[in-house]
């Protein structure tokens, strides 16, 4: 026997939640889009070695005048040049 308030009145019935309607399906897939834009990602394994813009700072896609971003250093081929006297 389901257990009832010390007032009387039948418990509330639970809702079964709802499925995730046809209108916020297009939104999640938008803003699931939008951060794939939050990371950079290189074609090549390495190591940054200068970061020319503050972490956080709006960089745009295209805008050429504000320059590089970062410098990356490939560490899977590396050339040693020195002097054996």
């Amino acid at each position: 026997m389901p257990r009832q308030p010390p007032n009387g009145s039948p418990p509330p019935k639970r809702r079964a939640p709802a499925p995730i309607s046809s209108w916020l399906k297009p939104r999640l897939r938008r803003i699931e889009a939008l951060l794939n834009y939050a990371s950079i990602t290189a074609p090549f394994s390495g190591t940054i070695s200068r970061r020319l813009v503050d972490p956080g700072a709006l960089v745009m896609a295209g805008d050429t005048s504000g320059g590089p971003i970062l410098a990356v250093v490939r560490t899977d081929r590396l050339r040693l040049v020195l002097d054996i006297p």
